[in-house]
């Protein structure tokens, strides 16, 4: 078990699909980052790229799947938001290029950890911490019943 003040650089896959006024896209975001830290009240995932959000659990796992819902959430307010697909595009890049600069140089004290002293974390991989982050949103053409669930991949940063 992890103790309080711990924090942990993770990268991140997400996908989802979503309906806005008179579009139906699918967004993948790969490599964003977030850092995880074990709190008094609990685990805590801080977006750093896109810095825009964060999400609290119990523990670890708790914490990443609210994460993917509060990041599913943000994406469905923009889709509400919006009249065009183009408009919801920009709006949903503009938000995932957003850095959080008060927790960005913890994210690569934390990536400094991992690499250099060997931190791991039970049950995640590792991946690049330098892999460049992107994020498309393409109309979706045709669809099924998968597409309503959202995916959320982490590993650690190293």
């Amino acid at each position: 078990m992890a103790t309080t003040g711990i924090a942990l650089p993770l990268v991140f896959s997400f996908r989802r699909t979503l309906f806005g006024t008179g579009f139906v896209v699918e967004v993948k975001a790969n490599h964003g980052r977030a850092l995880c830290v074990h709190e008094d009240d609990g685990v805590w995932l801080y977006g750093v790229n896109p810095g825009g959000m964060a999400a609290r659990g119990d523990d670890e796992a708790e914490a990443r799947a609210e994460f993917a819902r509060t990041f599913t959430g943000v994406l469905k307010q923009l889709a509400q938001e919006t009249k065009s697909f183009d408009e919801f595009r920009d709006l949903v890049r503009r938000f995932f290029d957003e850095t959080n600069v008060g927790f960005e140089p913890d994210w690569v004290e934390a990536v400094r950890r991992v690499r250099e002293d060997g931190v791991k974390a039970e049950g995640l991989p590792q991946l690049s911490a330098d892999a460049p982050r992107n994020i498309s949103i393409e109309i979706k053409a045709a669809y099924s019943a998968t597409d309503n669930d959202s995916e959320l991949e982490s590993a650690l940063a190293a």
